[in-house]
């Protein structure tokens, strides 16, 4: 799938598919997700 950067969408299922996170407020470390951090910044 070629989704946008950050993207947050519905999902009917007990895994994560490849490529995708569960938004569970998790801190993530910058130096891997670099794009998201560019758009979302320190919010």
């Amino acid at each position: 799938m070629n989704e946008n950067i950050g993207i947050v969408k519905l999902f009917a299922g007990d895994f994560a598919p490849k490529g995708w996170m569960f938004c569970q407020g998790q801190i993530l470390p910058i130096s891997q997700y670099t794009a998201v951090f560019s758009l979302l910044g320190t919010t």
